[in-house]
């Protein structure tokens, strides 16, 4: 999923994490680690748009990750030793407990979730070099 120009989050159509934390009263807090798709460069033809979607697919149908990075020049397998990575947490969204959550409270806690990690994402992106300008796009 990554883009030179955008940051993407596959978070959409993941609700099980919200499901679980409902049934079990877990308590959610939205992590974003800034520079994680930085440390490796997607190698071509996987970046193309026609090859995103094939991958994409390929992910939906198979749980199949299909991208294949090239880090440190010396040690391709290793992440680029000059990028810098922050981890910024946001504030805990309080969960009750439910032993069958309906799908619309799985969905309200989903964008209450999805809401709060945008958030935390564009209050914190201008502490990492790369992001300060870099959208955030939700998959």
């Amino acid at each position: 999923l990554q883009r030179l120009k955008v940051e993407r989050s596959y978070i959409t159509k993941r609700k099980g994490f919200v499901k679980y934390a409902l049934q079990h009263g877990y308590d959610l807090v939205p992590v974003y680690h800034l520079g994680e798709t930085s440390l490796f460069d997607v190698v071509y033809p996987l970046d193309t748009p026609v090859m995103l979607k094939a991958r994409v697919w390929l992910a939906n149908k198979f749980s199949l990750a299909t991208g294949v990075g090239f880090g440190w020049s010396f040690l391709p397998l290793v992440p680029k030793p000059d990028m810098k990575c922050v981890t910024v947490v946001g504030n805990r969204i309080a969960m009750p407990t439910v032993e069958e959550p309906s799908r619309e409270m799985v969905e309200k806690h989903h964008a209450m979730y999805v809401e709060a990690l945008q958030r935390l994402y564009y209050e914190h992106r201008a502490l990492h070099p790369l992001y300060q300008s870099r959208a955030l796009e939700l998959w």
